[in-house]
């Protein structure tokens, strides 16, 4: 991400939307993938190069035994594996924890199934 700053946003844009979307969500378009794709292109590309090597450093596995609140992480289904594996190991190391995958979905899951998420989230903030 050293790059980032000095080329901007868009040498890293594709790689990005690769990363957060399927390839079907992608295709189609529509205006969450416009939208996100605006956002990226107008981010600062020193606080997006910043970002990442703060994400990419940070460990706080350390802290998780601490939460105890009833917690749910939500990863989609085909999150790149170092995000999956990220996922599992905070639902592991929390206590009363839980995890659920979005089928269908990337790292922006979430935006590209909303329904199936607000209906991940309505289930564990009622029945939790």
């Amino acid at each position: 991400m050293n790059s980032v700053p000095a080329s901007g946003m868009v040498p890293v844009l594709e790689a990005t939307m690769n990363l957060w979307f399927t390839a079907e969500a992608l295709s189609i378009g529509g205006d969450t993938v416009a939208e996100v794709r605006s956002a990226l292109l107008e981010t600062a590309p020193q606080g997006y190069a910043q970002a990442c090597s703060l994400l990419a450093a940070a460990d706080i596995t350390e802290d998780l035994p601490i939460i105890s609140s009833k917690t749910l992480v939500v990863c989609g289904r085909d999150d790149a594996v170092a995000f999956q594996l990220g996922a599992e190991t905070i639902a592991r190391l929390i206590p009363n924890s839980g995890l659920k995958l979005i089928d269908h979905g990337r790292h922006a899951a979430a935006l590209e199934r909303p329904n199936v998420f607000a209906d991940i989230l309505s289930e564990h903030l009622t029945h939790g």
